[in-house]
């Protein structure tokens, strides 16, 4: 029988096993836009499926996935938006997560942050509207 793993457990090891949170501030006078990111390397396809598959259960979005080098067999599974690096650090609370939020949360700009993803606006319907014919 499969010992089953709490997704929080996979991103919690695969996180502090070798993930990474990069802040980086603004700076005007080079007109570098600073941001956060967070980024989780994984190494074989059914580790970035498990690791995938959690993210899912926490409704946590990631980045386009990418080769970490051509020659590696290691793939980096990004973060950008702040709300989702919120969500993964309290869902997931690695060691110090408290000073992590604290500090992701200490770079929104010009607004607070949003507590739950922007959602699109529908499309209006298309219908159509000619005259009946008699």
């Amino acid at each position: 029988m499969a010992v089953r793993i709490r997704p929080q457990d996979v991103l919690r090891e695969c996180y502090e096993r070798n993930g990474c949170l990069r802040i980086r501030s603004d700076d005007p006078d080079t007109g570098r836009h600073g941001g956060v990111e967070l980024r989780l390397v994984v190494g074989d396809p059914a580790e970035r499926r498990e690791v995938r598959a959690a993210l899912k259960t926490f409704k946590i979005f990631h980045g386009k996935i990418y080769r970490k080098e051509k020659n590696r067999k290691q793939w980096v599974i990004p973060m950008y938006a702040r709300v989702d690096i919120v969500n993964f650090l309290k869902s997931v609370k690695p060691k110090g997560y408290t000073k992590l939020v604290r500090e992701v949360l200490s770079t929104a700009k010009r607004r607070p942050i949003r507590t739950t993803r922007r959602r699109r606006a529908k499309a209006p319907a298309i219908t159509d509207r000619r005259p009946a014919s008699p």
